[in-house]
């Protein structure tokens, strides 16, 4: 996995559990902050839980 693949679904994931409720939404920045703003909840699951292709983790593997 790249690591700007990587940064991405940790920032989803971040970005997740502040729509959940599970983290304040106010202590977000950067791109987290911006996910959290402009994506739903459907959209930050699928991004948080997507593997990159070949790293045994994907679904579609």
């Amino acid at each position: 996995m790249t690591f700007h693949a990587k940064t991405h679904l940790d920032a989803a994931g971040v970005a997740l559990a502040a729509k959940r409720g599970e983290r304040t939404s106010h202590d977000l920045s950067g791109t987290p902050k911006q996910f959290y703003d402009n994506l739903t909840e459907s959209e930050l699951e699928e991004m948080a839980y997507r593997a990159a292709p070949g790293d045994g983790h994907s679904p579609r593997a």
